[in-house]
């Protein structure tokens, strides 16, 4: 080998809803390779070697290569060239020195369906490398099919830690693991950031804890929804790009709207209207709507108000309501009616 190099350039991967940007630099070991005789592309080759800033190495630069090695395992900026020419390099400039050569790409190309495993910094709003949890990876493929990859290159590193007791090289699988197992204490540790995140309005931190899997649908201690802390619009559409169900229900059969309207939340009772909470799937037990329960409370105006987005309700027309309100036996009178 005469010439080597890596190079990255900004990306992003999509689950449909949000984007999240790939910050490190994971190596697609896990794509097909492409090769090709190198004697096919002697001029583009040159053209490349004449072209380009080389860092000039000896190819007993054991050192100086781990130093590179090492930079491009913690890079964090999105963006990241090297190019290494060795000291035989001269020679791939000769026609004859072609033969027997090859070149090889891997490519993980644009819109292919991928998985990628990261720690999410919320700093720098992307995944970046951590090698204490097995460092950036991207596997081809789905979830499924990254499982199975993961499972499968487990088994390897544990075969190959039991033949240099080197126990630490299981760190893919070790990822695997932490999110299957979902260790009860640092789960919990991470519910009550989210929590408070919520109550503070602090975006990056619900941010963190949502990238981490934490559920944008908690329950919290108390058996109330997470999203009853919504301060702003802005925590409500991050939630909602982490797949929010704005119409789930509670032990109680509340949806987040009759939670709401229950704790007399009404700018977060508004938030959620216009986010498209269903003003008819209030309370799941007893089939009530956000209409019936405001008229049974007197309030006329968001009754009415709900009825113009769409609500219904099937209640005692407001007049005998109003005036028979405080005589219970003329009131039954008109419902009987």
């Amino acid at each position: 080998m005469y010439a080597s190099g890596y190079a990255m350039c900004p990306w992003a991967v999509s689950d449909g809803v949000t984007d999240i940007k790939v910050l490190g630099f994971p190596v697609p070991d896990t794509f097909p390779e492409e090769r090709w005789d190198a004697e096919l592309y002697a001029a583009e080759i040159r053209q490349y070697m004449q072209q380009t800033r080389f860092t000039k190495l000896s190819k007993f630069a054991v050192t100086t290569m781990l130093s590179k090695m090492k930079e491009l395992l913690l890079e964090d900026d999105g963006a990241l060239r090297e190019d290494w020419l060795f000291e035989d390099a001269e020679d791939v400039l000769q026609r004859e020195s072609f033969r027997g050569l090859y070149c090889m790409e891997q490519i993980v190309a644009e819109d292919a369906e991928v998985c990628v495993i990261g720690t999410y910094s919320a700093q720098k709003r992307g995944l970046v490398q951590d090698l204490s949890t097995g460092g950036l990876q991207i596997l081809p493929g789905g979830s499924a099919a990254a499982l199975h990859s993961l499972r499968a290159r487990g088994v390897w590193y544990f075969i190959f830690s039991l033949m240099f007791l080197a126990a630490g090289s299981i760190g893919s699988y070790y990822v695997l693991q932490l999110r299957e197992t979902r260790d009860p204490e640092v789960v919990e540790k991470h519910e009550e950031r989210f929590l408070v995140a919520l109550e503070q309005n602090d975006l990056l931190a619900a941010e963190e804890a949502l990238a981490r899997g934490i559920s944008p649908n908690l329950i919290d201690p108390t058996s109330s929804q997470a999203l009853l802390r919504v301060r702003s619009v802005e925590m409500l559409r991050l939630l909602t790009s982490y797949g929010l169900q704005l119409n789930q229900a509670d032990t109680y059969g509340n949806t987040p709207l009759a939670a709401a309207f229950h704790k007399k939340a009404w700018p977060l009772f508004d938030m959620l209207l216009a986010a498209g909470a269903d003003p008819n799937d209030f309370n799941r037990i007893w089939q009530t709507t956000a209409a019936e329960n405001a008229y049974d409370r007197g309030q006329f105006e968001l009754y009415d108000r709900l009825l113009q987005l769409g609500g219904k309700a099937d209640v005692v027309p407001r007049e005998a309501a109003y005036f028979h309100r405080d005589d219970p036996e003329k009131l039954l009178d008109v419902i009987e009616q």
